[in-house]
């Protein structure tokens, strides 16, 4: 039997989600944002405060909006998950989820969502996705350098060898 991997969740400002391009995949590949950069992103990881709070009449669909000071997004609940049912206007959250888009609205189904009481936290959080940013940017310039010298089986093996590249980064800085 195969074993499923849970993809990572990765830390991202807002605006890079709903920016982003939504892809549409067959079967079990997950669905994906790319980035400007290029970047294919199923799960992420954000960090902002509840600017708004929503719950239907009957309960069956929940909704906060976030914002990071780069944009908003709406994280979405179905069905009696009671995720959000404690998070109020002005609460700093961390949420980790999928990324979805429905009628043009890039949204996240939360996985995980808590209260975040050390503010000290975005400033960390900015400095992290500063520094990922700055690794994707170093990756890129590697594949640009190498992709004329070997066809791109070649160039995969060699920059999982040598950098530890997974194949999908290759794959996604190709596009």
């Amino acid at each position: 039997m195969l074993e499923q991997k849970r993809l990572t969740a990765i830390k991202m400002r807002i605006n890079d989600i709903v920016e982003g391009e939504y892809k549409v995949e067959e079967g079990f590949t997950p669905n994906y944002i790319l980035t400007r950069d290029g970047r294919k992103i199923s799960r992420v990881r954000i960090l902002g405060t509840v600017v708004s709070v929503f719950e239907s009449e009957d309960g069956q669909f929940n909704s906060i909006t976030l914002d990071d000071g780069t944009d908003t997004i709406r994280v979405k609940t179905f069905k009696g998950m009671n995720l959000l049912k404690k998070i109020k206007i002005g609460d700093l959250v961390d949420v980790i989820g999928k990324v979805r888009e429905y009628n043009g609205e890039i949204y996240i189904i939360p996985e995980i969502i808590y209260n975040v009481e050390d503010f000290n936290t975005e400033t960390l959080r900015m400095l992290e996705i500063v520094k990922s940013k700055n690794e994707w940017k170093k990756k890129v310039e590697l594949v640009k350098k190498n992709k004329d010298k070997m066809n791109e089986d070649e160039l995969k093996k060699f920059l999982s060898e040598h950098y530890g590249f997974k194949e999908s980064e290759v794959e996604s800085i190709l596009l």
